[in-house]
């Protein structure tokens, strides 16, 4: 017998609830593979679908919040770090007080761009009371805990604290490996990080292992042409440098530059890095006009993205006005940490 389709479907709350939920992991799925249009098509699609504020709705309130939360990492990856801050306190204002996953995970993604921003006290604060509210949940979530722990660590390398960044690193580490084993792909981002943390220090011949490592884990978790796979390709690449290995280090960064281009265009945060690499790389071979075009290039990116008196541009106006024509003017390789 055919439905009659003059009677209408009854829809229960809890697989509504269920649809928007599922969507908006494929969503989150969409984001981690890099494609934003097809994350942020997801996101608007349960964001219509909820409630106007103050409405009573059948549909459970945390799938508002991850709505929030999505929204959120899609503009930090599209280089709006305000509008990425709003949308994650938004979150955090209509989180329960009792769902404290939620609330980390806002103060998470806060403390990360505000890093970003270089206001590291802020972040800082932000980022201790996420690691505080990580601990606390129940039951416990060990790959929360390592997430604000790794994100700490990062904040902690950036402001050049090494010896607390290692102990946020290696409890990172401990939890992942406890919860999901030794080799996990998902452990790549701790290993990208600690890579970073050993180029910060000049330790490049330590450091490359473990960005090897990071690339390896990658590809077999989120595959080769993944956001995370051209950050690690661009970390390897600041080691080569280091280690004055520079064709090895151009055609690492050479790699991650495609990759970026294809999954963000040519105008991203995560591309001015591998342009500031490359132009270090030319520059230690002695061709420092386009040594220079390419900082200048990285400089105009992060101009835009971070303002103009973040300590980044600063670095990069004052080598691409110097007259030096020695190699010393280098801005040196940079090596960017990976929140997740």
């Amino acid at each position: 017998m055919q439905p009659d389709a003059s009677v209408p479907a009854i829809v229960s709350p809890l697989s509504r609830t269920a649809r928007l939920r599922r969507r908006l992991g494929r969503g989150r799925a969409a984001l981690r593979a890099g494609d934003l249009a097809g994350a942020q098509r997801r996101a608007e699609q349960v964001r219509c679908a909820l409630p106007a504020p103050g409405e009573r709705s059948p549909v459970a309130g945390d799938v508002a919040v991850s709505c929030l939360q999505l929204l959120g990492d899609i503009r930090r990856d599209r280089d709006d770090l305000d509008g990425a801050v709003r949308l994650h306190r938004q979150s955090l204002r209509i989180a329960p007080d009792d769902d404290r996953r939620a609330r980390c995970l806002a103060q998470l993604r806060v403390g990360d761009c505000l890093r970003l921003q270089a206001q590291y006290a802020d972040s800082e604060r932000e980022l201790r009371a996420a690691v505080d509210l990580a601990r606390r949940c129940e039951p416990p979530d060990p790959m929360l805990t390592a997430a604000t722990l790794n994100a700490l660590g990062i904040l902690c390398k950036d402001i050049r604290r090494f010896h607390d960044a290692a102990r946020h690193y290696g409890e990172a580490l401990a939890l992942l490996r406890s919860a999901l084993g030794a080799d996990h792909p998902r452990l790549a981002f701790v290993f990208h990080n600690l890579a970073g943390l050993e180029h910060a220090q000049g330790r490049y011949a330590a450091a490359e292992p473990l960005a090897r490592h990071a690339i390896a884990l990658r590809e077999r978790g989120d595959g080769p042409t993944s956001p995370g796979a051209a950050g690690d390709l661009a970390v390897l690449g600041a080691v080569l440098l280091g280690l004055g290995r520079l064709s090895e280090a151009e055609v690492a960064l050479n790699r991650s530059r495609r990759l970026w281009t294809s999954l963000r265009g040519v105008d991203h945060y995560e591309m001015a890095v591998v342009l500031s690499n490359l132009g270090s790389v030319l520059d230690a071979r002695g061709d420092h006009d386009a040594a220079r075009s390419h900082w200048r290039q990285a400089r105009r990116i992060k101009q835009r993205v971070l303002g103009d008196r973040h300590p980044e541009v600063v670095a990069l106006r004052h080598t691409v006005r110097s007259d030096r024509t020695d190699g010393s003017t280098s801005a040196g390789a940079v090596a960017v940490g990976r929140a997740t």
